[in-house]
């Protein structure tokens, strides 16, 4: 089977990846077989987090990668607060990679910046010790790029403070038809900065939203999120969590019928 059959595939910013338009969240992954069946099925960017499911999706993506690492795109997460330390923040990052099976990841992000998060918003990414700590896990060859995800309701304000951060070079994001006016423009404006964005919980505003342009023949109405989140081309990709071989095949059939450039 061609890995790349049917999925777009779209450049990650300036960081010189490539990515599949449909990226596997994999807060729900449970079952390695089916991780080892989106890379078949063209999906080669995957999503995850130290603190999803306390580490087992971690250790389900890196099963179902084994032996085909250098096929995918893992971007996970650490979650540093504005006073954590350098060694603190380390630390977390070699337990994730034990759990993912491999020396690297390709993206690391600070995890869910925002003010309900903790109370603690952009002001985490100030922490001087986090600059320290992407920089010595960079040397050592670690994690090759960083960057932000956030979803809470101070979320311009958290994509504009990332925008001119020295460290920031993928950013994940809350994407849908609902919420943030300026989110739009700020997502170009990051992209024209070289910025690598990646929208998510796309299906969260989908049953309010007029998506009859997106609802093309008889995709369901997921599918049209998806397509929707897609048709902007400022978007690298869409992270949507898949948990089984039906998600799978709903989702990537809609990111292989995605038209970049529509209805942005």
């Amino acid at each position: 089977m061609n890995p790349h059959a049917g999925i777009a595939r779209r450049p990650l910013g300036a960081t010189g990846l490539d990515i599949s338009t449909v990226v596997y969240g994999g807060f729900p992954a449970r079952d390695p077989r089916v991780v080892r069946a989106a890379l078949d099925r063209g999906i080669t960017a995957f999503d995850t987090a130290y603190c999803y499911t306390r580490g087992r999706s971690e250790e389900t993506i890196g099963l179902g990668l084994q032996g085909r690492r250098h096929e995918a795109v893992i971007q996970t997460k650490w979650h540093p607060w504005a006073r954590t330390r350098r060694d603190e923040m380390l630390r977390e990052l070699d337990a994730s990679l034990r759990r993912l099976r491999t020396d690297w990841v390709d993206v690391l992000l600070v995890h869910q910046v925002g003010f309900n998060s903790g109370r603690e918003s952009v002001e985490r990414l100030d922490n001087p010790e986090l600059l320290e700590a992407i920089e010595a896990a960079r040397r050592a060859g670690k994690a090759r790029w960083f960057g932000v995800s956030g979803h809470d309701l101070d979320l311009e304000r958290v994509l504009a403070h990332a925008i001119g951060h020295p460290a920031v070079s993928v950013i994940l994001c809350r994407y849908d038809p609902s919420v943030f006016p300026a989110q739009k423009d700020l997502i170009a404006k990051a992209r024209a900065a070289g910025i690598g964005v990646l929208g998510m919980k796309v299906l969260s505003g989908a049953r309010g939203a007029d998506l009859t342009p997106w609802r093309i023949g008889d995709r369901t109405v997921k599918q049209a999120a998806l397509r929707w989140a897609l048709s902007n081309a400022a978007l690298s990709g869409v992270a949507i969590s898949i948990g089984a071989e039906p998600q799978l095949e709903e989702y990537a059939a809609a990111g292989g019928d995605a038209v970049a450039g529509e209805g942005t």
